[in-house]
């Protein structure tokens, strides 16, 4: 862009700006100095804008982040509770076997909203673990 070109989009878009500020659309936008403390005056407006946005963004990118997390263990925890159930439905199939004590700790877990991947707690619902391995239903 030539020099002359920048210099005409600044004064246009200064003394639009004045406009906005004054009312004034006859043209008679002031003293320079005005008109460099009104554009001095955006320009830090659309820099604190800026900031604002980034922080934003950074918040929300936050979040995002946190989310991603949840629904990773959130899948894994859905996905050991499927294998639990495999598991107790075919109890003469090979693999691994699991005990109903495992499952209702997994299952208290899991409905209390922690992370069942990293947890070492101890919970067992009463029901199911007095019941056999006849009685899993």
């Amino acid at each position: 862009m030539t020099e002359t070109a920048t210099k005409n989009m600044t004064e246009t878009a200064t003394k639009t700006m004045l406009e906005d500020e004054t009312g004034d659309t006859e043209g008679h936008v002031g003293e320079a100095e005005e008109q460099t403390n009104s554009v001095d005056h955006y320009l830090k407006a659309l820099d604190e804008q800026l900031e604002a946005i980034e922080k934003t963004w950074i918040d929300v990118q936050n979040q995002v982040d946190a989310l991603e997390e949840k629904i990773k263990s959130a899948a894994a925890g859905m996905m050991k509770l499927l294998t639990m159930r495999e598991a107790l439905e075919t109890p003469g199939k090979e693999g691994e076997a699991v005990s109903l004590e495992e499952v209702a700790r997994w299952d208290a877990i899991i409905r209390r909203g922690g992370d069942s991947n990293k947890s070492t707690e101890r919970v067992v619902d009463a029901e199911l673990a007095n019941c056999t391995a006849d009685d899993k239903s």
